[in-house]
């Protein structure tokens, strides 16, 4: 699939993996901060809150940054639609015109990219619902 799709496509996938590496990342390290501070007592509890805090803008941002990955991905489908209407009309004029498997490689790319941002998706509400059950009620 790497050598039949575009370089805006490439570039977008490396752009998405990047993103999923760090929303990977940062999920986790939430999860168990979530995760130990569950078991701390109330003194040290309030201190957590101003983490929590800080934890509630890093996940809203993290949401844009997905959001922001969904707009690109319709930008990249698009190009390599529009990639691929233009290699059937060229083969149009061939002998051998270009049949319906000339889609394949655009359909595999939307594929890839959508399957990648419904795991991002995912694990965000999963971090989020549990993020909502600790945070007090200013955070969340």
């Amino acid at each position: 699939m790497w050598l039949t799709v575009t370089l805006a496509g490439r570039l977008y996938m490396f752009f998405l993996l990047s993103g999923v590496v760090y929303a990977t990342i940062f999920h986790v390290r939430t999860l168990l901060y979530l995760h130990d501070l569950g078991g701390e007592e109330t003194a040290t509890r309030a201190r957590g809150d101003s983490r929590l805090a800080r934890l509630s803008v890093r996940l809203d941002n993290l949401q844009q940054l997905h959001l922001l990955l969904l707009s690109l991905s319709a930008m990249a489908v698009a190009d390599e639609v529009l990639h691929t209407l233009r290699a059937i009309l060229y083969s149009s004029m061939s002998l051998a015109g270009a049949g319906f498997e000339a889609f394949v490689p655009c359909a595999m790319f939307a594929l890839f990219v959508f399957g990648v941002l419904t795991f991002l998706h995912v694990f965000q509400w999963i971090v989020a619902s549990r993020f909502r059950k600790m945070a007090p009620s200013s955070c969340a």
